[in-house]
C-alpha cells in the first residue's frame, strides 16, 4: 500500500513508525560527538546567528561543539550506517526500498529551534525523529 499510494508522489507522516528508536540505536549524544572527532568520518555543522546562516566541515573537536552552548545549530554524519552497526540495522525497515536506491543513514543533532535551512532534496528520503 505505502508504495503504490505515497512512494514519491506524496509526503506521510507515521507516528511511532519505529517506537524508541534513539533508545534502539543506543545512540547518545556523547558517542554521536565522538563520531563527529574521527577523521574517517563526514560530517558538518550548520549554524545560525546574526541571521546568517554557515556550514563548517569536521572532523570537530568535542570540545568546540560543547562550546557552541545554546546557539542555534546542528551537526549531521553521513553513513553512520558504516560506522555504528546498530545503525545499519534500520534498514530492515525499509526492506522496500532496492538497494540500488539506497544511499546512507544520516543521523543529525540539533539544538532547540536549530535546523538546516531550507534546502531541496533531489533525492528520496525518510526522516525519523528521536528526541
Amino acid at each position: 500500500m505505502f508504495v503504490e499510494t505515497y512512494w514519491q508522489k506524496k509526503p506521510l507522516l507515521i507516528r511511532q513508525a519505529i517506537p524508541d528508536v534513539v533508545n534502539t540505536l543506543n545512540l547518545n549524544r556523547d558517542n554521536f560527538f565522538d563520531l563527529c572527532v574521527d577523521k574517517d568520518v563526514e560530517s558538518r555543522l550548520i549554524s545560525f546567528q546574526n541571521d546568517v546562516w554557515t556550514k563548517q566541515y569536521g572532523p570537530f573537536s568535542k570540545t568546540k561543539l560543547q562550546s557552541m552552548g545554546h546557539s542555534k545549530w546542528t551537526v549531521l554524519i553521513q553513513e553512520v550506517d558504516r560506522h555504528v552497526p546498530r545503525v545499519a540495522d534500520l534498514w530492515k525497515y525499509f526492506s522496500f526500498v532496492p538497494n540500488w536506491r539506497r544511499d546512507d543513514i544520516m543521523i543529525s543533532y540539533s539544538t532547540p529551534d536549530a535546523g538546516i535551512g531550507a534546502h531541496v532534496d533531489n533525492y528520496d528520503v525518510f526522516l525519523l525523529q528521536g528526541r
